[in-house]
């Protein structure tokens, strides 16, 4: 308990709290600087790209493949400092900022005695420490899935109209980073609907949230149209991310491979750029196309993956790919570590199950329905699609507020000790 004192005299003061997620953020990017030179899904190629020619996509190619958010903040920051410093100062910013509003949202949601721990718990994710040391969305995701979770929770407690239209901005902006934020946009306005006292209250709110993510997210659409004549306000990546999870060699890795190995998309990508062309729409329809074909022909496969894909989104080790697939001969320094992984996560899970079990019916109530209704959009989404623990990241905020929620629990029963 003298250890549970110090710590809450520590959490109290916002400057030192503050500095420890700076410290703790900084300290993950400072160790893996060199990752932030590899562009694993091409974000800083179109960075780089819109400020050569001022086109988003390659040389003069306009191009909808990947969502539009992400890649404009990096061309802003590179365009101040073309290196890889200004990637790592927007990622620790973003990084710092999600802690920091985790904080802000647990006091929203009466946990004030250890809102510090969950901001410490965002800041200490290792999903979250991982990917901001990669050029890729997650950072991002996570600090507008929090910003959103914020400003949803003062929207309902004070029946605000204009505070659920800052929500909708927020989601629209997330959406335009991570397209599986629109499903939760939509559960979030039929939640409003469903748990506003009034008529008049639920048209305000989810309207209000609804009109603004449209207009957050309409000069992308008019851009598309404009481009390829049709007003796309997600991306045409969706049609590879569904196959990538729902094709005959896929399914045929899941029924005769041990179980955990990891499948490698090699074979299917080399067939697909073969066959590809120029259009982008069209390479997205034909691939939505072969992945329902897949579908229909082994339900009961797909039935079986949409299991096995759950079961990665919410999996606690991460996996250690080599060539050929998890590696056998890994150092120990490696193995060591993602078990490290997979006990941190265990532990967290089983805070935010002690606290789901202490909450019942207050998980289907604002606040706690809110990051509910996230959960189950990401995991609806990504039963279906393609999935991996790094996807996750958006919902860490709110594993986190679980978690700290359920440390509390087991904090009271020590104490009456």
């Amino acid at each position: 308990m003298q250890f549970c004192r110090q710590f809450s005299a520590f959490a109290s003061h916002p400057v030192a709290l503050l500095l420890a997620f700076c410290l703790i953020r900084g300290g993950a990017i400072w160790l893996r600087a060199d990752q932030l030179a590899r562009d694993p899904d091409g974000y800083r190629a179109l960075a780089d790209n819109l400020l050569t020619s001022g086109v988003f996509g390659h040389d003069q190619i306009a191009t909808a493949y990947r969502p539009p958010l992400y890649p404009l903040l990096l061309a802003g920051c590179l365009k101040l400092s073309d290196s890889m410093f200004a990637v790592a100062l927007l990622h620790w910013v973003l990084g710092v900022a999600t802690a920091w509003f985790t904080v802000v949202l647990a006091r929203q949601w009466r946990l004030a005695d250890l809102a510090p721990l969950a901001g410490l718990l965002v800041a200490c994710d290792p999903i979250l420490l991982n990917q901001s040391t990669l050029v890729m969305t997650e950072t991002l995701a996570a600090f507008l899935s929090v910003l959103a979770l914020a400003l949803t929770t003062a929207a309902g407690e004070r029946q605000s109209g204009l505070l659920a239209a800052l929500s909708g901005v927020a989601i629209g902006l997330a959406a335009l980073c991570r397209p599986t934020f629109l499903l939760w946009l939509i559960t979030l306005a039929v939640g409003w609907a469903w748990r506003a006292d009034h008529w008049r209250l639920r048209l305000r709110l989810a309207g209000s949230l609804l009109l603004a993510a449209t207009i957050t997210l309409l000069p992308w659409a008019a851009r598309n149209q404009i481009q390829f004549g049709q007003p796309i306000i997600t991306t045409t990546h969706g049609g590879y991310t569904l196959l990538l999870g729902n094709n005959a060699d896929y399914y045929r890795h899941l029924a005769e491979d041990r179980f955990g190995a990891v499948w490698q998309a090699d074979l299917l990508d080399k067939r697909l750029w073969k066959t590809r062309s120029p259009d982008e729409l069209a390479n997205d329809r034909r691939e939505y196309g072969l992945a329902w074909q897949a579908i229909r022909r082994q339900p009961g496969m797909f039935a079986y993956a949409c299991l096995v894909r759950i079961g990665r989104f919410w999996g606690v080790l991460p996996h250690h790919v080599a060539a050929g697939g998890t590696s056998q001969a890994e150092p120990a320094s490696v193995r060591g570590a993602r078990y490290a992984i997979a006990v941190w996560y265990v532990c967290v899970f089983l805070f935010a199950l002690m606290a789901m079990a202490e909450l019942r019916m207050a998980l289907v109530r604002p606040p706690w329905l809110w990051a509910l209704l996230l959960a189950i959009s990401f995991t609806a989404a990504h039963a279906i699609f393609w999935s991996d623990l790094r996807m996750r990241a958006p919902l860490a905020p709110a594993i986190s507020l679980l978690a700290a929620r359920g440390a509390r629990k087991i904090l009271s029963r020590m104490k009456r000790r």
